[in-house]
């Protein structure tokens, strides 16, 4: 059972918005938004199983930005974002090029982060962990992913194709002792180790289409024991 007045004590806010896009909002002010998926659904119709009622037009800032991995469902709002409030993005090291370049991004401000690594920004602490995707698309050779993507918002870019390649896990550390754990993918052995080590106050696992993962669900099972 969560205990909320660990996080009022320490004066951090947060919310989910859909699919793995969260805010966290830090006693100065800040805030760290996570994999940017606010699409305007009237927009873009393509997206609305993931509408949720906000667009990147609705925060009131955004200091940072993590990118887990590059799929369209999790840097769909990603450009407006960058636009609005130019944000440090991290992301990692084998897709910064590739995300840049198909998002149209400023790349001054982008942070090629490494794993397993930890980044120390002040207002909190952020140590990667390797991931790797579910098997929705990569399991087919590079071939043959432009078939695989149709439809959805899931372009065969570069980005997309290689978004199933590095994916990733971390860990969130504030001033006061929490940790919030994100599991992304599938659990590997690293980030069960670090993660069994340091004891989360917080864990979020991202678990779309779990019908068609239940394994997803035995790996959080897991994890929580």
């Amino acid at each position: 059972i969560l205990n909320m007045d660990v996080f009022k004590e320490k004066g951090i806010k947060f919310r989910w918005f859909t699919e793995n896009c969260f805010e966290f909002e830090f006693q100065s002010g800040k805030t760290l938004l996570i994999d940017p998926m606010l699409p305007d659904v009237e927009k873009s119709p393509e997206w609305k199983e993931f509408g949720s009622g906000f667009t990147p037009k609705d925060l009131k800032r955004c200091d940072y930005v993590c990118i887990t991995h590059t799929h369209g469902d999790h840097v769909d709002s990603l450009k407006e974002v960058c636009d609005l409030f130019n944000p440090v993005v991290m992301v990692h090291e084998a897709s910064v090029v590739m995300l840049a370049k198909d998002r149209d991004l400023p790349i001054r401000k982008m942070l090629a982060y490494t794993q397993p690594a930890t980044y120390d920004f002040g207002d909190f602490k952020i140590s990667m962990y390797p991931g790797t995707h579910v098997p929705t698309i990569g399991d087919v050779p590079y071939s043959k992913f432009a078939e695989r993507f149709g439809g959805g918002g899931m372009e065969p870019t570069e980005s997309n194709i290689f978004g199933s390649c590095f994916n990733t896990n971390f860990m969130l550390e504030v001033p006061g002792g929490i940790r919030i754990a994100f599991v992304q993918g599938e659990y590997v052995p690293l980030t069960k180790n670090a993660f069994y080590k340091s004891r989360p106050t917080l864990l979020i696992r991202q678990l779309t289409l779990i019908d068609r993962f239940p394994e997803a669900f035995d790996a959080l099972i897991e994890c929580m024991d």
